[in-house]
């Protein structure tokens, strides 16, 4: 499933449609629709596959709720390259900057919770089964024992990077409206861009 889920992202970034036999179809850019990810539905999410890990005897009701998961990291990951995209095509724009920036700030977010997600499977009464037919032998030995790697001060430190990558993106755009290596550019921008 994680090599499928691997290959999903890769693949599926440019078109969410399907024609009528289920295969994919190519979208052109410009018609590809962006949707705000919504960090209140991908924890809700996350959660029924904890819950499902937890009280489920069906293989399949567990998988079924873990796609339900990875669909939405899916379309996470395809909405927040459109926004880097759009937003790189334009700096000032003011819309793009905030999607970009909302994209960046919950994506670890969406990383933690996948954690959770691999943490319950591994505790999971049906974890041999879920190896043996999807996962991979030994796939959740990594989870056995140890603690996550997402915690308040990593997330803290996450957020301040992200706070610090914006900061570079508003001067970048601040800077196009002066000459460039002239000496007021220099003055203005090069030692901020440096600082960040």
């Amino acid at each position: 499933l994680a090599l499928i889920l691997c290959a999903a992202v890769l693949l599926c970034g440019c078109s969410g449609a399907t024609n009528a036999l289920g295969f994919s179809k190519t979208v052109k850019f410009e018609d590809m629709e962006y949707i705000r990810p919504d960090v209140d539905a991908v924890a809700a999410s996350a959660q029924n596959v904890i819950s499902a890990a937890e009280t489920e005897t069906s293989v399949d009701a567990v998988l079924g709720a873990v796609w339900d998961y990875y669909d939405l990291y899916t379309e996470y990951i395809t909405n927040s390259n459109l926004a880097y995209i759009r937003y790189n095509a334009d700096l000032n724009d003011i819309y793009w900057e905030d999607e970009y920036n909302h994209c960046a700030e919950v994506g670890p977010q969406y990383d933690m919770y996948l954690e959770d997600i691999y943490y319950a499977l591994a505790d999971c009464g049906l974890r041999e089964e879920l190896e043996e037919e999807y996962f991979g032998e030994g796939y959740f030995d990594s989870y056995d024992n140890t603690e996550s790697f997402y915690n308040e001060e990593l997330m803290a430190i996450l957020e301040q990077e992200q706070e610090l990558i914006a900061r570079y993106y508003e001067l970048s755009a601040e800077s196009q409206e002066t000459e460039y290596y002239s000496e007021e550019y220099f003055e203005a921008y090069t030692m901020p861009l440096t600082q960040v």
